[in-house]
């Protein structure tokens, strides 16, 4: 209960309203916690009756005529009530023409919800009335949450009801005027409450849940008081869909409020994947019957916490765990939100929502005033700024529930709310019908969705993939080698350095080695391990195993031994290819039979045994699901697993090649991706089955050291070596294709390229190597501030973006990537378990064999139809407790416009996670500067993340390490982590004293508002114990004292001592020394720590509308 003063003309504030008067003191023009209610009035109104109700109710309900100031010599507001508010202003627009005067009240709402509201001085409340006809009028109460809750509306509008009518009717008002004020609760908090609220809050990540559907395109968050426009959707449930909700309320005895917040935590579950979901939900706190009547702000706000498991709970048996979590927290509802987030929510960033980011509000369609032959109803008002990232405010008349969802704009757009709109319909529909189905099964589309899904509709890709792959298509990829001999046998087909062989030359050769695999047993489902160099022998290898009808095992010479024999085994190598040198030096020779290995540079042993074949091959049957190629990958357990890809994976993709890529751009391609990297197969095998020249290289990054590399007309590469080549100026002038994959892709890795390269053709390609190297494609615009997507699917691929059922989701939902079609792989040599677990049944394939590749890779469908990347599922670590995405931390760094790249890695102890360490990539002329930028990097992840998300170190390089194939090096990085000494530039001691005479002077304020003895140079000012209040109180001291420019936004920008002198240095070597510091011998003296949180200056509960 919270208690009400009665005459009382100036009292403290509730700790609900402390938070809401310090919001808008931080930031006073952001509008969202106005008040606007309108109601349209139809029919023959009496003007003066009701300007004297509206002065009736404005004199009965201080609440309506309180301001909030702080008082001269005070640091803390206090309420004060004025003895009157404004009259009521009438607005005469009947004047005008109907269209033009609706027009006129519409703009006129639409500039009430975002007006400034003055706290301090008020009038926090006015009363206009719009006259837009002579019997069509819009009364408005423009006022502000921290004096009206919803629980004041109803009560509004009976007086204003009573006030208006009885006097017509000669009977007087009633006698008491309501006039009071909720005040703070005395006393302590019951233990069994803080108990029962510490153990549910216990785990709740500091980073809250954020919807995945928005996720994709969310922009970095300013401090919460920055004032964030929305976009809305909207949606209802009427007719058998209520009534069948209503029944299952019954039946479980709950309300519908509680089928409903089921419903919400549902969504937000199937959205994201998250097994326990925290929604806010503001409860009235009305207990006394006499609070029923007043208005003003007597809510509190519960964060409800239900833990659905993976999604196999019926619907039922999570209402039953919702209702459960509702009542446990509704039992203990006295505790103010304000001091649970004090006791326990660690994470002081004001970019962080405490505990949860979605908001669920109920209400019951309040009775409208009847006037006497006026026609009373509520216009709608849209807000004009987000609270949080999602509020969804339920109201329930008779006849349906409407649902309003208010998103914050920075995070999805207004196709995106709709669209989640009729998803929660969607689900509660199916739900309420049939609530013994799993969550994981309720439905999230219509028919309107699954026409927006167009070409991600299983059924639709199942229909033109038939067309796109019939079988009289196929041919084996040498086959259609020869095709191109027979078309240009003197064409150079291979460069490598001073060499080169013509088609025919490497058609023959390859002829002679097929010939000799076949004499040593190759043929369908043999594996023949080719470990060359990359010289004119590795295609003219590769050629004639696939020529022999086996499959080749790329081995390469950089491998140990020990993960050479682990390949080999697992792929059953019947043959070995090599030269003789590397036999020995990778020691395969200790690994394998000499009858099975034929050496390359043995007096072209081949070509004596098999004289007389030059033009004619073997004449070997080859299948479409034969065996082709074996490439291993790292696996998750620490044992590399091989991927078995067939004949026709392999045609099918470079049928797709050919129909994408022109002759022109494939008239000679750079190679420089080692073989046992699916890139390479695209590298060789495209411009070989397509008339062009293939231009041999070491890797990517020796390209500038290739003569013939001035003649390349495409290059293939992974992002981190395509900007390297492109910060070097080193991408040849030729080029005039890039195919860039492997790696998540920047759109500043894209304007560099371009920017060396005129007229460059830059395509992104998605595709992990079970389906055939590329699985999905989009050739990136060039002017566009937009990042990369990945495209859309190839038309040889099936592909959509899937729940936990590999059912497709809704456009704008996050979803793991799932592939089938003609390039899915067979499965993982030697690994049946493995290969069950990731290929999957196809439900929509209408075949017994159809078959879904289970990728592990999220991404969302955008509005345009694209596919964008959101990452791996499995990279999240956990550190301290809280659950971290180590690309979010990357894609923030890198959005610094110092830093090339960035990669986070963790620093573990006795193989336990115990801090983030980002090497950060900058150009070496940044490096001497290492100390300003990583101070300035810092400050531009403070902005961003949260603190448990800052690395608690950086580490500037002007390069990091690449493997073999130009990627990333993680390992490399991990093993640097455990060399190196720790670095303590970036985060310098938190006990580090004072050094100038600013940073004395700041510090010197800290002591005395945080009444501590001393504090270090790079403490935070909020972990230090410092709050909303006497960060108000700091900030007027270092104002007086530092600079009067100094705002409450800087204070959470610059939470240290170091930071925010700093930030002033320059201002007062130009503008003078800062005001002399006060003796703090007092503050020493006292030496008691406050260890107040920072609750108030986060976020603060929606109370209810």
């Amino acid at each position: 209960m919270i208690s009400t003063y009665g005459d009382a003309r100036l009292h403290p504030l509730t700790p609900g309203q402390q938070r809401l008067w310090f919001l808008h003191r931080l930031s006073p023009d952001n509008p969202a916690y106005n008040v606007v209610i309108a109601l349209r009035l139809r029919g023959p109104l009496r003007a003066a009756a009701l300007r004297a109700a509206v002065a009736d109710v404005t004199r009965r309900h201080a609440a309506l005529r309180t301001v909030f100031p702080v008082e001269p010599g005070g640091h803390e507001p206090m309420a004060r009530v004025l003895p009157d508010g404004p009259p009521l202003r009438l607005v005469d627009l009947s004047g005008l023409p109907p269209e033009q005067s609706h027009a006129e009240s519409r703009r006129f709402l639409d500039a009430a919800s975002a007006r400034s509201v003055d706290l301090t001085q008020g009038p926090v409340t006015h009363w206009i009335l719009l006259r837009d006809a002579p019997a069509d009028h819009l009364l408005v109460l423009l006022t502000h949450h921290i004096v009206f809750d919803g629980g004041s509306l109803p009560v509004v509008c009976a007086e204003l009801e009573h006030a208006y009518r009885e006097p017509a009717h000669g009977r007087p008002g009633p006698a008491t005027p309501q006039d009071g004020l909720p005040v703070p609760e005395a006393g302590q908090v019951p233990a069994d409450s803080l108990a029962y609220w510490r153990a549910t809050l216990a785990g709740v990540p500091a980073q809250p849940l954020v919807l995945p559907v928005l996720a994709g395109r969310r922009r970095a968050a300013g401090p919460a008081t920055d004032a964030a426009a929305l976009v809305s959707g909207r949606c209802t449930l009427s007719g058998t869909g209520l009534s069948r909700l209503r029944t299952l309320a019954a039946e479980e005895g709950c309300t519908t409020q509680l089928v409903l917040l089921t419903a919400l935590v549902c969504l937000l579950h199937r959205y994201s994947g998250q097994e326990d979901v925290v929604v806010g939900v503001p409860v009235a706190l009305r207990d006394a019957a006499e609070d029923a009547g007043r208005v003003g702000l007597y809510v509190n706000l519960l964060p409800v916490r239900v833990r659905l498991g993976t999604g196999g709970l019926p619907f039922r048996a999570a209402l039953r765990r919702t209702r459960r979590a509702w009542l446990d927290a509704h039992e203990h509802r006295g505790v103010p939100f304000e001091r649970l987030v004090e006791e326990f929510h660690t994470d002081a960033t004001p970019t962080v929502h405490p505990f949860f980011s979605a908001l669920f509000a109920y209400q019951q369609a309040p009775p409208l005033p009847r006037l006497d032959g006026v026609e009373t109803t509520l216009a709608p008002v849209a807000p004009a700024a987000a609270k949080y990232e999602l509020t969804v405010t339920s109201t329930e008349d008779e006849r349906q529930i409407s649902f309003d969802l208010d998103v914050d704009s920075r995070s999805a757009d207004r196709a995106e709310a709709d669209a989640a709109a009729r998803h929660l319909r969607a689900l509660l529909t199916a739900a309420v019908s049939a609530p013994e189905r799993t969550v994981a099964d309720l439905p999230l589309l219509d028919g309107t969705e699954r026409r927006a899904l167009g070409p991600y509709w299983p059924a639709t890709q199942h229909a033109a993939h038939s067309v796109a792959n019939a079988p009289d298509l196929w041919a084996p990829a040498h086959r259609r080698f020869e095709e191109q001999v027979r078309r240009r046998p003197d064409a150079v087909a291979v460069v490598h350095g001073a060499h080169s062989l013509t088609y025919a030359a490497l058609n023959n050769r390859a002829n002679r080695l097929a010939r000799e695999l076949v004499a040593r047993g190759a043929g369908p489902e043999t594996v023949v391990g080719v470990c060359l160099r990359r010289t004119t022998r590795l295609p003219v290898t590769l050629l004639a195993v696939l020529k022999a009808g086996a499959a080749y095992l790329p081995l390469d010479p950089a491998y140990p031994t020990q993960r050479l024999s682990g390949m080999i085994e697992d792929a059953s190598m019947g043959l070995l290819v090599t030269e003789r040198d590397l036999l020995h030096s990778t020691g395969l020779d200790d690994l394998t039979d000499p009858a099975d290995v034929i050496v390359m540079d043995d007096d072209a042993a081949p070509a004596v045994r098999h004289p007389g074949h030059d033009l004619l091959g073997p004449d070997t049957d080859v299948h479409p699901n034969g065996l082709a190629y074996v490439l291993f990958t790292s696996g998750s357990t620490g044992r590399p697993k091989g991927i078995a890809l067939q004949h026709g994976n392999l045609d099918t993709f470079l049928r797709w090649a050919g129909r994408t890529f022109s002759a022109e751009e494939l008239t000679a391609v750079l190679a420089t991706t080692s073989v046992s990297f699916d890139v390479s197969v695209f590298e060789l095998f495209a411009p070989l089955t397509h008339g062009g020249t293939v231009l041999l290289g070491d890797n990517a990054l020796h390209v500038p050291h290739m003569p013939a590399a001035a003649t390349a007309t495409l290059l293939s590469t992974v992002p981190t070596a395509v900007d390297t080549l492109a910060e070097a100026d080193a991408v040849p002038r030729s080029v005039r294709t890039v195919n860039i994959g492997g790696e998540t892709l920047q759109r500043g890795v894209v304007d560099r390229l371009a920017g060396r390269v005129p007229g460059v053709r830059v395509h992104n390609l998605y595709g992990p190597s079970e389906t055939t190297t590329h699985s999905a494609n989009v050739r990136v615009p060039l002017d566009s501030d937009e990042p990369p997507t990945i495209g859309r699917p190839l038309l040889t691929v099936l592909m959509w973006v899937a729940d936990r059922g590999s059912r497709p989701v809704p456009v704008g939902v996050t979803g793991e990537i799932v592939i089938g079609g003609m390039g899915l792989a067979r499965g993982y040599v030697g690994r049946p378990r493995l290969t069950a677990e990731r290929f999957a049944p196809d439900p929509a394939s209408g075949t017994d064999g159809g078959r879904l590749y289970l990728t592990g890779d999220q991404a969302r469908v955008d509005g345009r139809g694209e596919l964008v990347f959101l990452g791996r599922r499995d990279s999240q670590i956990k550190l301290r407790g809280v659950r971290i995405e180590p690309e979010e931390i990357e894609t923030v760094t890198r959005a610094h416009p110092a830093v090339l790249d960035a990669a986070v890695v963790v620093e573990r102890h006795d193989g336990t996670p115990t801090r983030l360490v980002a090497f950060v990539k900058v150009r070496p002329e940044d490096v001497p500067g290492e100390q300003a930028l990583t101070s300035d990097l810092l400050a531009h992840l403070r902005t961003r993340l949260p603190r448990a998300m800052i690395p608690a170190e950086l580490r500037l390089r002007a390069e990091l390490p690449l493997n073999s194939n130009g990627k990333l090096d993680r390992g490399e990085l991990t093993r640097r982590l455990a060399l190196e000494p720790v670095r303590t530039e970036a985060t310098a001691p938190l006990a580090a004293p004072p050094r100038t005479e600013l940073e004395k002077a700041v510090a010197t304020i800290w002591c005395e508002v945080l009444d501590l003895p001393h504090v270090g140079l790079h403490d935070n000012f909020l972990e230090l114990g410092g709050n909303s209040l006497l960060l108000l109180k700091l900030h007027r001291r270092l104002c007086e004292a530092v600079h009067p420019d100094l705002t409450l936004v800087d204070l959470f920008t610059w939470p240290t001592v170091a930071a925010i002198a700093e930030r002033f240095a320059g201002v007062m070597a130009r503008g003078g020394e800062p005001a002399a510091a006060e003796n703090t011998a007092g503050a020493a003296d006292r030496g008691r720590r406050r260890r107040r949180s920072a609750a108030v200056g986060r976020r603060t509960p929606e109370a209810g509308r």
